[in-house]
């Protein structure tokens, strides 16, 4: 999927996404914005600073995103792994929750953050225990902002809300970049979105804070 860099009348894109989109120019593969980036190209303008970029593929595309990023340094973590895996993915299959650390050789740090995401037919498996879905249709937003592919408001509050678990680590401690994301996105959530967070947020935590206030 090649994205059209051209942003219309707002500000220019921010260089982290135009690389991004540039990377994955020729990916003949559906790939998405998600994360803090993809809160701020739903809003149409940068929230706050960010580490780097978040994007979403699927889980059965595996071996075409090894291929078309070929030469690049990829680091690959799942829960077949205990902790940080400091070798290049050898291209064994991925099991979500998993994501790919990426960056070209020549720069330092991680540049794509790629989180690896399973579709059953038509639906999105955010998680497996319990089990949440979402029908692919709901799981692209549009984008105030440039014209790349990104995830929906629903999909990045769920993801906020309930980090996927790594093997037995413990829950992680709720991130203020987290709490930032979802309220600037609160008021853009839908009725259909809200309804639908409620239920997949309280099937994991029925104590969730966020509840009350979606």
């Amino acid at each position: 999927m090649t994205a059209d860099l051209d942003p219309g009348p707002s500000l220019p894109l921010p260089a982290p996404l135009v690389r991004a989109a540039e990377r994955f120019a020729g990916y003949d593969r559906e790939w998405y914005v998600c994360g803090g980036w993809a809160t701020d190209l739903l809003l149409g303008r940068q929230t706050r600073d960010h580490l780097d970029v978040d994007l979403v593929v699927w889980q059965h595309d595996q071996a075409t995103l090894r291929s078309h990023l070929e030469g690049w340094q990829l680091l690959g973590h799942d829960n077949a792994v205990a902790g940080d895996c400091p070798d290049q993915w050898d291209g064994r299959r991925l099991e979500p929750p998993a994501h790919i650390h990426a960056n070209t050789p020549t720069m330092a740090g991680t540049e794509l953050d790629i989180q690896i995401c399973e579709l059953a037919g038509d639906e999105w498996v955010l998680a497996t225990e319990p089990r949440i879905t979402l029908p692919r249709s709901a799981c692209r937003g549009e984008a105030a902002w440039g014209d790349l592919p990104v995830v929906s408001a629903a999909i990045i509050v769920y993801y906020k809300a309930i980090p996927p678990r790594w093997r037995t680590d413990p829950r992680p401690a709720r991130r203020p970049h987290d709490e930032a994301d979802f309220l600037a996105l609160l008021p853009t959530l839908s009725r259909s979105q809200r309804s639908w967070l409620r239920h997949a947020i309280a099937a994991d935590q029925p104590d969730h804070d966020w509840l009350r206030r979606l």
